[in-house]
Protein backbone atom coordinates (compact mmCIF):
# COMPACT_ATOMS: atom_id res chain seq x y z
CA UNK A 1 0.00 0.00 0.00
CA UNK A 2 2.80 2.44 1.09
CA UNK A 3 4.81 1.78 -2.40
CA UNK A 4 1.25 2.50 -4.27
CA UNK A 5 1.23 5.86 -2.09
CA UNK A 6 4.74 6.90 -2.87
CA UNK A 7 4.52 5.90 -6.76
CA UNK A 8 1.00 8.25 -7.02
CA UNK A 9 3.08 10.86 -4.96
CA UNK A 10 6.16 10.32 -8.03
CA UNK A 11 3.51 10.23 -10.77
CA UNK A 12 1.69 13.49 -9.75
CA UNK A 13 5.25 15.09 -9.25
CA UNK A 14 6.39 13.99 -12.51
CA UNK A 15 3.39 15.41 -13.96
CA UNK A 16 3.55 18.50 -12.56
CA UNK A 17 7.14 18.97 -13.69
CA UNK A 18 6.41 17.74 -17.16
CA UNK A 19 3.00 20.90 -16.84
CA UNK A 20 5.91 23.54 -15.64
CA UNK A 21 8.50 22.18 -18.84
CA UNK A 22 5.86 23.12 -21.16
CA UNK A 23 4.57 26.71 -19.70
CA UNK A 24 8.50 27.50 -19.59
CA UNK A 25 8.56 26.80 -23.47
CA UNK A 26 5.63 28.73 -24.26
CA UNK A 27 7.20 31.44 -22.34
CA UNK A 28 10.28 31.27 -23.66
CA UNK A 29 9.09 31.53 -27.48
CA UNK A 30 6.70 34.22 -26.28
CA UNK A 31 10.36 36.19 -25.04
CA UNK A 32 12.45 35.03 -27.56
CA UNK A 33 9.51 36.50 -30.31
CA UNK A 34 9.62 39.52 -27.96
CA UNK A 35 13.10 40.39 -27.99
CA UNK A 36 13.58 39.59 -31.55
CA UNK A 37 11.11 42.12 -31.99
CA UNK A 38 12.81 44.58 -29.85
CA UNK A 39 16.13 43.49 -31.25
CA UNK A 40 14.28 44.91 -34.75
CA UNK A 41 13.25 48.28 -32.85
CA UNK A 42 16.77 48.79 -31.56
CA UNK A 43 18.64 48.16 -35.20
CA UNK A 44 16.23 50.37 -36.57
CA UNK A 45 16.79 52.92 -34.13
CA UNK A 46 20.53 52.83 -34.58
CA UNK A 47 20.26 52.94 -38.61
CA UNK A 48 18.14 55.84 -38.45
CA UNK A 49 18.49 57.40 -34.89
CA UNK A 50 15.26 58.05 -34.49
CA UNK A 51 12.24 55.43 -33.53
CA UNK A 52 8.18 56.13 -34.76
CA UNK A 53 7.16 55.48 -30.75
CA UNK A 54 10.03 54.71 -28.40
CA UNK A 55 13.47 56.84 -27.50
CA UNK A 56 16.72 54.45 -28.26
CA UNK A 57 17.20 54.48 -23.99
CA UNK A 58 13.38 52.35 -23.27
CA UNK A 59 14.40 50.48 -26.51
CA UNK A 60 17.73 49.16 -24.94
CA UNK A 61 16.36 48.89 -21.59
CA UNK A 62 13.13 47.06 -22.88
CA UNK A 63 16.09 44.65 -24.72
CA UNK A 64 17.74 44.22 -21.28
CA UNK A 65 15.34 43.51 -19.44
CA UNK A 66 14.05 40.80 -22.33
CA UNK A 67 17.15 39.05 -22.06
CA UNK A 68 17.07 38.83 -18.38
CA UNK A 69 13.82 37.62 -18.24
CA UNK A 70 14.79 34.91 -21.08
CA UNK A 71 17.70 34.14 -18.70
CA UNK A 72 15.81 33.24 -15.46
CA UNK A 73 13.24 31.42 -17.71
CA UNK A 74 16.04 29.31 -19.28
CA UNK A 75 17.62 28.70 -15.76
CA UNK A 76 13.83 27.84 -14.27
CA UNK A 77 13.36 25.55 -17.40
CA UNK A 78 16.95 23.67 -16.70
CA UNK A 79 15.93 23.53 -12.98
CA UNK A 80 12.60 22.13 -13.63
CA UNK A 81 14.12 19.48 -16.66
CA UNK A 82 16.77 18.36 -13.98
CA UNK A 83 13.63 17.82 -11.40
CA UNK A 84 11.80 15.77 -14.26
CA UNK A 85 14.85 13.51 -14.89
CA UNK A 86 14.99 13.55 -10.82
CA UNK A 87 11.08 12.27 -10.81
CA UNK A 88 11.76 9.90 -13.36
CA UNK A 89 14.21 7.70 -11.96
CA UNK A 90 12.34 8.00 -8.71
CA UNK A 91 9.53 6.57 -10.42
CA UNK A 92 12.10 3.77 -12.34
CA UNK A 93 13.48 3.10 -8.54
CA UNK A 94 9.68 2.95 -7.19
CA UNK A 95 8.99 1.07 -10.38
CA UNK A 96 11.67 -1.81 -9.61
CA UNK A 97 10.52 -1.81 -5.46
CA UNK A 98 7.30 -2.75 -6.96
CA UNK A 99 8.38 -5.63 -8.90
CA UNK A 100 10.97 -6.86 -6.38
CA UNK A 101 8.39 -7.18 -3.89
CA UNK A 102 5.75 -8.58 -6.11
CA UNK A 103 8.24 -11.34 -7.18
CA UNK A 104 9.27 -11.84 -2.54
CA UNK A 105 4.95 -11.93 -2.66
CA UNK A 106 4.86 -14.67 -5.17
CA UNK A 107 7.36 -16.55 -3.31
CA UNK A 108 6.38 -16.13 0.00
CA UNK A 109 2.68 -17.36 -1.25
CA UNK A 110 4.29 -20.25 -2.93
CA UNK A 111 5.87 -20.79 0.45
CA UNK A 112 2.46 -20.65 1.95
CA UNK A 113 0.45 -22.96 0.40
CA UNK A 114 3.56 -25.42 0.86
CA UNK A 115 2.97 -24.47 4.76
CA UNK A 116 -0.35 -25.40 4.55
CA UNK A 117 -0.18 -28.50 2.37
CA UNK A 118 2.51 -29.91 4.73
CA UNK A 119 0.21 -28.84 7.73
CA UNK A 120 -2.67 -31.02 6.23
CA UNK A 121 -0.92 -34.22 5.41
CA UNK A 122 0.33 -33.69 9.25
CA UNK A 123 -2.86 -33.54 10.69
CA UNK A 124 -4.11 -36.42 8.73
CA UNK A 125 -0.98 -37.96 9.93
CA UNK A 126 -1.97 -37.26 13.37
CA UNK A 127 -5.26 -38.22 12.94
CA UNK A 128 -4.60 -41.48 11.87
CA UNK A 129 -2.07 -41.83 14.82
CA UNK A 130 -4.62 -40.94 16.96
CA UNK A 131 -6.87 -43.99 15.84
CA UNK A 132 -4.17 -46.33 15.84
CA UNK A 133 -3.61 -45.59 19.55
CA UNK A 134 -7.25 -45.84 20.30
CA UNK A 135 -7.27 -49.02 18.27
CA UNK A 136 -3.87 -50.50 20.74
CA UNK A 137 -5.05 -48.80 23.85
CA UNK A 138 -8.59 -50.61 23.50
CA UNK A 139 -6.98 -53.64 22.49
CA UNK A 140 -4.76 -53.54 25.95
CA UNK A 141 -7.62 -52.85 27.99
CA UNK A 142 -9.94 -55.66 27.07
CA UNK A 143 -6.98 -58.13 27.40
Amino acid sequence: MEVETEKAGVNTTLELSENAVEQLKTEIQYLSKEKSEVVDQFNAVRVTGKHRSLPAIIVTESKVFTCVLCSQTTRQKNSLAEELVSARRELERTNETCIRIAKEKEGMNKEKAQLVVELTASERENRAQSEVTKILYSTEVVE
